[in-house]
């Protein structure tokens, strides 16, 4: 499952948001976040999957998924991260302007 350019444009939000007014904390909470929103997509995905009438109730794959999960976090995070290091680097020097 490949993710549509609603959850990438409300990611990219998260993240600029949480960089810009919450700074280096506001962009740790900003990826746990992204981090939720990843797992909560892939739990409603891959449970419409287990709903299709073609499921043929494979064995139990819970730690496949669960790595995947966390692959996909991993990954999500590490894109996100290259938009929110300029953006923490502005409002720190916007603030250092403004004192």
């Amino acid at each position: 499952m490949s993710y549509g350019i609603l959850p990438w444009l409300l990611f990219l939000t998260v993240t600029f948001c949480a960089a810009r007014f919450g700074g280096l904390l506001g962009t740790l909470g900003g990826h746990v976040l992204v981090a939720c929103a990843v797992v909560a997509l892939d739990v409603a995905w891959i449970q419409s999957e287990m709903h299709n009438p073609n499921w043929d109730g494979a064995p139990d794959a819970d730690l496949v998924f669960f790595f995947g999960v966390i692959v996909r976090v991993v990954l999500i995070n590490t894109v996100l991260l290259p938009f929110a290091i300029p953006i923490l680097y502005l409002r720190n020097t916007s603030n250092a302007r403004a004192s």
